[in-house]
């Protein structure tokens, strides 16, 4: 397993669902075409259908004994996805011989557990990359939350706006032009930046918002960038502590 896990949360049937994946995955890999699912079934869900506080230790502990029981040079874990009071595990792997004796062995120790367990033959990788992989918004989102994650690891108060900085680049000075004549109604200040050769018509679009509600403020911004055929950047800030 890689180094670049990371969660996001979506709708999975109408309901509220979250994804946790390994996103360093050339996926599919050759010759290990099979995939495995493990379903477990929460005791008492929350009425969205995700576990409570009390439970999470619990399902924690299954994950820690079955995730190493099953991995191994050709079994690879890439994720799973809890909604509607369950959590499947998924797996990858070149062979399935043992999986299931392995599975049960480890879920004997939880028998106050209901699970489930399939295999199927999966060359493609549709699992991983249809389902648990996000689309363009969710990987939105999980930029997002890294920077959150470092602003929160300073102590800053991301409940309190302060000026926010957006980079953009686009393919010409008029596809620039005409971001900006629709961005400026949106209260941002801009800023051309032809500093980078390489991305010669850049953008710093700034305005004042909270880091907690920069998932309202990077989608919107992205999609009218991709309307000119530009690019969003990313974002970043300065750290606020306290209740300033």
């Amino acid at each position: 397993m890689s180094d670049d896990w990371d969660v996001y949360f979506t709708h999975v049937d109408d309901k509220p669902a979250s994804m946790l994946l390994d996103l360093d995955i050339e996926a599919p890999i050759p010759g290990m075409s099979i995939m495995a699912y493990v379903t477990l079934d929460f005791l008492d869900p929350d009425e969205n259908g995700m576990s409570k506080r009390g439970e999470y230790d619990k399902l924690m502990e299954i994950e820690d004994a079955l995730v190493p029981a099953l991995t191994h040079e050709t079994c690879m874990f890439v994720g799973r996805c809890t909604t509607g009071g369950q959590r499947d595990f998924f797996f990858y792997m070149d062979n399935a011989k043992g999986v299931e004796d392995k599975v049960e062995a480890v879920m004997a120790k939880f028998d106050e557990y209901a699970w489930d367990m399939g295999l199927v033959e999966e060359p493609g990788w549709d699992t991983y990359l249809e389902f648990l992989y996000p689309d363009e918004q969710g990987m939105d989102t999980i930029w997002n939350n890294r920077v959150r994650r470092q602003l929160a690891e300073n102590g800053d108060n991301m409940a309190a706006p302060r000026e926010i900085d957006h980079w953009l680049f686009f393919p010409s000075a008029a596809d620039r032009e005409a971001f900006v004549s629709e961005v400026k109604a949106e209260n941002f200040r801009v800023k051309n930046v032809d500093d980078n050769p390489e991305k010669p018509f850049g953008l710093l679009a700034q305005r004042d918002d909270a880091p907690d509600d920069i998932d309202d403020v990077t989608w919107p911004l992205r999609e009218l960038a991709g309307a000119h055929g530009g690019t969003y950047d990313g974002w970043g800030c300065s750290v606020v502590k306290g209740s300033e």
